[in-house]
């Protein structure tokens, strides 16, 4: 009896660690972003190329001439939410940045029942929400739709109002555009009466992706349609790969119990690895190093001989048969999870994400992990299902490493672009 309660006693605690653990991790956020104050107007090199975009709305004002000038193909949102927004941040740091650290309160605050203070652990939430970025404001409105799409009786100008949210969505991450089929179709299994409601959606949907295309003459802005890469058949697949990887470890912080679909195949992935790994190193299909940038600023000045070494391209071929025995993972999980559950819902969520992480393809010039970051709504509410109810302390761990990781990341990128 007393080692009952001894147990009950010692995962309350690891529960009570955890949320105090986020709360740390959400204070330092704070403070990070608090301490490059108004007198510094330093801007990373990926805000300084959003915020070059306020300059032209300053010039054509919220127009088509504005997007024909555009640059950049994370779409418009975010500099016209900057602008709106100017009387309260005053266009510099520390200002632009709570924006998407409020946003990052909001989302804790909605799954604070779940494990909304796991986010803090996952490492791109402190870059993803402590910088400028564009992926949180369209993560925002994207889980706006989705609530008003899951509502059992929606109205017709519910269903609208969910079709204008994801438009606003696509037009702050272009890639949501591909999710568009998707969403008129689940409307379709789950309203196939109500001709008027997926009406509303489709026209609402489309204003920001027409109005945008049009602009563009395509989807890509003017100014970069015509470069290298950014052709209609240039794909980079090793992103996918690295996304999917990436998305399986936002799960593994978020709630691993959903890999329980997969405990079966445990062993046939431990015998692929060393394979995957030989034929990583002899054919180099996926090449990665975690924390790129840092390993680049720090170790390489250190060691510049490094970077054509051996060494280094055993250990990036070695973190690159992971990510390839991750993703795989991480797919066949999703798979069978999607198999499992079979209702509309889950089938709009898992498709959105295997949509969201494969359109990472055309993204050919690099790879960040805020590019699956942007999965994060789709996941949180399928993870929701199998949430689990105890964390154990290999969890704490995790979450611990996760902080750390993140708190890390945001420091060596003002650094590095410093």
């Amino acid at each position: 009896m007393k080692g009952e309660v001894a147990k009950k006693l010692i995962r309350v605690n690891i529960g009570i660690l955890y949320r105090a653990l986020s709360v740390l991790g959400l204070g330092v956020l704070f403070c990070l972003i608090a301490e490059n104050g108004p007198d510094s107007y330093f801007l990373s090199g990926d805000e300084s190329g959003y915020f070059a975009n306020l300059e032209l709305i300053n010039r054509y004002g919220v127009s088509t001439e504005f997007l024909r000038h555009f640059s950049g193909m994370a779409g418009p949102l975010h500099p016209i939410l900057h602008w709106m927004l100017l009387s309260l941040t005053g266009g510099v740091p520390p200002g632009i940045r709570f924006v998407n650290f409020v946003i990052l309160l909001l989302f804790l605050w909605i799954f604070r029942k779940d494990f909304g203070y796991r986010l803090l652990s996952i490492p791109m939430t402190f870059i993803c929400a402590g910088y400028a970025m564009t992926e949180f404001p369209s993560m925002l409105f994207l889980l706006i739709s989705l609530f008003l799409l899951k509502k059992e009786n929606s109205s017709v100008w519910q269903l609208f109002l969910a079709g204008f949210c994801l438009s606003i969505s696509i037009a702050g991450r272009w890639n949501y555009l591909i999710l568009l089929p998707l969403f008129y179709y689940y409307i379709g299994i789950r309203k196939p009466k109500s001709i008027y409601g997926l009406s509303a959606f489709l026209m609402s949907s489309l204003i920001f992706p027409v109005w945008i295309g049009y602009a563009w003459q395509g989807i890509s802005p003017p100014e970069v349609s015509g470069l290298p890469g950014y052709g209609f058949f240039d794909v980079n697949p090793e992103n996918f790969v690295l996304s999917c990887c990436f998305a399986a470890m936002m799960v593994f912080i978020l709630a691993p119990r959903w890999f329980s679909v997969i405990s079966l195949y445990r062993f046939h992935f431990f015998l692929l690895l060393p394979l995957v790994f030989a034929l990583n190193f002899c054919f180099d299909l996926v090449e990665f190093l975690p924390a790129k940038s840092l390993f680049n600023h720090f170790a390489l000045n250190t060691f510049p001989h490094l970077e054509s070494s051996t060494i280094m391209h055993l250990i990036s071929g070695g973190f690159g048969a992971v990510a390839i025995v991750l993703s795989l993972l991480f797919l066949l999980a999703l798979y069978l999870q999607m198999k499992k559950h079979r209702d509309a819902d889950y089938f709009l969520f898992g498709m959105s994400i295997f949509l969201v992480l494969i359109s990472t393809i055309k993204i050919t010039h690099t790879f960040s992990a805020r590019y699956p970051y942007q999965v994060l709504p789709f996941l949180l509410l399928i993870l929701k299902r199998e949430k689990q109810k105890e964390e154990s302390w290999w969890e704490l761990a995790l979450g611990v490493a996760g902080l750390g990781w993140g708190i890390l990341s945001w420091i060596s990128y003002q650094h590095i672009y410093s």
